[in-house]
């Protein structure tokens, strides 16, 4: 059986290597560092068995900040990597930049605990402080009712549905910092703490995610609500098919279950058992060792496998 755990969305900060090369180390550049960390990183997540896809495909590569968000779709994150840079040498800190286009809502709050967590985590790292910035711009492009976020590449994301994260790891204008960044193993120590964070983090939102899965499916089913599969909640699950019971109240929870998963192939979870949700399924038996006819029955293990009773 193959286990996704997540995917992940890396942005190697800017379209060149010799990008902000620094006024005090000349030997550092942001755009070549941060891909060299975007490349430790996505060895470091992929060991952790997370999927990573990259926002461009070398270091020389330019890409819009539109395009470069909207690379995310379908992930749990995007995270975009930088160094700052400061007219005075003296700042040092380690900042996140997150969302706040959804005006509190989840994706903000995503990207906020994210944010937190890994600033948190890499100013520990470097021995310096943490600033937390959120920025509006001016105008509402999507239509939503609240200003987007000022900057591009989580402006985009959002379009998308991506929680995103700009992590600025210190200033490339202070002395201590760059040289602390050109250290091969200092690289390697960020891409590890970086991906320790990611991991737990996305564990964290998996249990949470898969509990309010089993309480919404229960109430559907009419099982005893308790967010726990068991034997009951089993034996109350319904054949969901395009075929069978394709507008039951089950099927849009099923949807967004196997969306979260990583299964795109799904659709919106627009309530409705169509050709999409018949590809997802099949392409969720394919890696779980069920049945592979699109139909989800407990007969066939896939309802077994989806409440993680396999």
């Amino acid at each position: 059986m193959t286990t996704k755990k997540g995917k992940i969305c890396l942005d190697p900060g800017h379209d060149r290597a010799d990008y902000n090369r620094s006024p005090v180390v000349p030997e550092y550049c942001e755009g070549q560092r941060m891909w060299d960390l975007a490349v430790l990183l996505k060895t470091e997540l992929e060991s952790r068995g997370l999927e990573v896809v990259l926002t461009k495909n070398c270091v020389n590569q330019a890409v819009s900040l539109n395009a470069r968000g909207k690379t995310s779709k379908g992930c749990a994150l995007l995270l975009s990597l930088h160094s700052d840079a400061a007219s005075r040498e003296a700042p040092n800190w380690v900042s996140a930049l997150h969302q706040v286009d959804d005006h509190c809502g989840e994706m903000d709050a995503k990207s906020k605990e994210i944010g937190t967590l890994l600033c948190e985590a890499v100013a520990q790292l470097m021995g310096v402080g943490t600033r937390m910035v959120a920025r509006e711009s001016s105008a509402d492009r999507d239509g939503n009712g609240y200003r987007d976020d000022y900057y591009g590449v989580l402006r985009s994301a959002h379009t998308v549905g991506t929680p995103a994260v700009i992590l600025e790891h210190g200033f490339h204008t202070n002395e201590s910092c760059t040289r602390w960044l050109l250290e091969e193993e200092n690289l390697q120590r960020l891409a590890q703490v970086e991906a320790d964070v990611i991991d737990r983090w996305l564990q964290e939102q998996t249990t949470d995610s898969f509990r309010e899965f089993v309480r919404q499916l229960q109430k559907a089913i009419g099982a005893a609500v308790d967010g726990i599969p068991g034997p009951e909640t089993l034996g109350k699950t319904p054949t969901l098919s395009a075929a069978k019971n394709y507008r039951h109240p089950a099927v849009k929870l099923v949807q967004q279950r196997l969306h979260d998963l990583g299964y795109t192939q799904v659709g919106k979870a627009d309530g409705i058992a169509g050709r999409k949700f018949t590809a997802g399924v099949k392409a969720y038996q394919k890696d779980h060792g069920c049945v592979i006819d699109g139909e989800i029955t407990a007969g066939h293990k896939t309802w077994r496998c989806l409440l993680e009773m396999e």
